[in-house]
């Protein structure tokens, strides 16, 4: 399934909303059946100034009964509730769980009084390859990939490259392939994923971060999973785990 997607962190302290933000209107992100694991964290310190408690955490963000996010859970384990509900246009069923990175003032140790910017992300499932039929590995430049810290994502921090164009329809898309599904003799599996990525013509003027999660809750403890990314400098691997219980 194709999806508008918007997962561009250009400026971090503005507020928007999209649940797969489009990059200038020609990122369309395919959603599939795939992994994922979480993104990690940043803080910033510039001792006491007004941005000393400013942090950017990749989390989930919990909607309650009528649809508001009432909090988030950070990757690493922290609870951290919202000063007041917040509305999001993609937040639209009840008591759901959201892939997002924010940016909030960390001023107490379970709550913040201030989010600066609150960003929906997307994640890919791994569709298996062959239910795919045109399959395209447009090279892509990485600059971040890992493991988040409860196990639960596969992040990743790609550099896409794109510029203005008249035409509408030419849109990139990305995604994430499972290319083979392999038990081992522990009985655990290692998975062989390849990333998905038609440039479509769009020109490649300059380059847009976008971050993606890929999330691991369709595999086990004790699991392997090997991603291949084609990139301009030709085809890297990246090597994960997931820990064992």
């Amino acid at each position: 399934m194709l999806f508008d997607c918007a997962c561009l962190c250009r400026n971090p302290f503005n507020l928007y909303n999209p649940l797969l933000i489009m990059m200038n209107r020609h990122i369309i992100l395919l959603l599939s059946l795939l992994l994922v694991v979480a993104c990690t964290t940043y803080d910033y310190d510039t001792g006491d100034g007004k941005l000393s408690y400013l942090r950017a955490d990749f989390a989930e963000a919990h909607s309650d009964a009528v649809g508001s996010l009432d909090y988030f859970d950070t990757d690493e384990g922290q609870r951290v509730y919202f000063p007041a509900a917040v509305q999001a246009d993609w937040a639209v069923t009840a008591d759901s769980l959201y892939r997002v990175l924010v940016y909030y003032d960390a001023t107490q140790e379970r709550a913040t009084d201030k989010v600066h910017s609150l960003i929906h992300l997307a994640t890919l499932a791994p569709k298996p390859a062959k239910d795919v039929k045109e399959q395209f590995t447009d090279p892509v430049n990485v600059e971040s990939a890992w493991m988040s810290a409860n196990g639960k994502y596969i992040n990743l921090g790609l550099r896409l490259m794109t510029g203005a164009t008249d035409d509408d329809a030419l849109k990139q898309t990305v995604g994430v392939l499972l290319d083979e599904d392999t038990e081992r003799e522990d009985h655990t599996h290692h998975y062989q994923l390849r990333f998905f990525h038609n440039q479509n013509g769009v020109p490649e003027y300059y380059s847009s971060l976008v971050y993606i999660s890929i999330p691991t809750a369709s595999m086990g403890a004790g699991d392997g999973i090997t991603l291949r990314i084609n990139t301009y400098q030709g085809w890297e691997e990246r090597t994960f785990e997931i820990a064992p219980l």
